[in-house]
């Protein structure tokens, strides 16, 4: 794995990609700039691994640029269990279960994240209340998403099987 690569911080196009990102619309324009000040945009490489499975992720990220996908480790083969694309954080569960990653993320080409540690997640929270809490309901949000979605998958895939 190589080291990200950080671009200065922040600066119009931060606030721009932060802007879109769903999870930060509930911001005024100053909650935003300063949460963007907390964290940095990183380019990666095709192939960089940006959470290695069965390590406790230090950052929370977001794609702004690029494909990654996520691959589980079974048995000593690797399997893809799903992709992320622009606007969708990376490393949620890790930072509120503080538990080492289920999964591996890696580039699938030249991708731009921004990154923000755990350490500075919390104090953004703790500082400012108000966007803190729209943050996490934010991040609740998607996990509670990612939940349904799997076990969606997994109601489809006990179906097929019970239908064979």
């Amino acid at each position: 794995m190589t080291v990200p690569t950080p671009i200065a911080e922040p600066n119009p196009e931060t606030l721009a990609a932060l802007a879109a990102i769903s999870w930060t619309s509930s911001l005024t324009p100053e909650e935003r700039k300063l949460f963007a000040s907390f964290g940095e945009i990183i380019a990666i490489r095709g192939k960089d691994v940006v959470i290695r499975e069965g390590l406790v992720c230090q950052h929370l990220y977001f794609v702004l640029e690029g494909m990654l996908s996520v691959r589980q480790n079974s048995d000593g083969a690797e399997t893809v269990v799903g992709v992320v694309g622009v606007g969708e954080p990376i490393g949620e569960m890790t930072m509120v279960s503080r538990r080492p990653a289920t999964n591996s993320v890696v580039a699938l080409e030249p991708c731009k994240l921004w990154r923000i540690s755990h350490y500075d997640v919390m104090s953004f929270i703790y500082d400012n209340p108000q966007p803190g809490i729209e943050i996490l309901l934010a991040l609740l949000q998607h996990i509670s998403q990612r939940l349904a979605n799997v076990n969606s998958d997994l109601a489809a895939m006990l179906n097929s099987r019970h239908q064979h």
